[in-house]
């Protein structure tokens, strides 16, 4: 048996979660309760740290510019305040402008720019070859206004079809295995709980 109590505190956790597979019971609305609030309770804990380190601080120290966000965070809380909620109006526009522009960055070099240059290889390997075969016909597929009546460009579509198929099923297999794997950890911690070495 394990002197550990953090240990011993996991495990009575995990099983007093499992627990609502049989029904829902107050030992699992004990330990729902507990794990929300420790999760708000540490995010809240993160948000005072993150904002005296990374505002006030500074702030006090002469970067008067951090006034600025500062200003915006504090007007995203007037919505709770209906007579002055249109001032919620500037840092959400602020934040969706920033944010756009940000994200356009970041899709075009990452989902366009990179996957065209992932798709560029020389021809040395039957995976190459897989690779270059997959999606030219997977963009054929996605061609619904050219050529939709040649027999020739469906049967194509239909090859780029299967590949999808094949991509979203090892996409939903990964998922399966990494859940697996979460659930493992969890029967892991209990039988460390009993002094079995794993």
């Amino acid at each position: 048996m394990s002197n550990d109590l953090s240990i011993w505190i996991a495990a009575i956790s995990i099983l007093a979660i499992y627990s609502f597979l049989i029904k829902e019971n107050p030992l699992y609305r004990i330990a729902e309760h507990l794990y929300v609030g420790l999760a708000a309770g540490y995010s809240l804990a993160v948000g005072y740290s993150n904002v005296r380190t990374m505002a006030v601080v500074p702030i006090l120290e002469g970067k008067l510019w951090l006034f600025l966000p500062c200003l915006l965070g504090v007007l995203m809380f007037m919505g709770l305040v209906p007579r002055y909620a249109w001032l919620r109006r500037y840092p959400v526009s602020f934040l969706v402008g920033v944010g756009t522009g940000i994200a356009m960055k970041g899709i075009i070099s990452s989902r366009i720019l990179a996957q065209i240059r992932a798709t560029m290889v020389p021809l040395n390997s039957f995976n190459d070859i897989i690779l270059i075969v997959g999606v030219g016909t997977t963009i054929a597929y996605f061609l619904l206004t050219v050529g939709h009546h040649s027999k020739i460009l469906r049967d194509i579509g239909r090859v780029g079809r299967t590949f999808m198929m094949v991509s979203f099923g090892v996409v939903f297999a990964t998922s399966i295995f990494d859940n697996f794997a979460l659930l493992i950890g969890t029967f892991k911690t209990i039988l460390q709980c009993f002094g079995f070495a794993v």
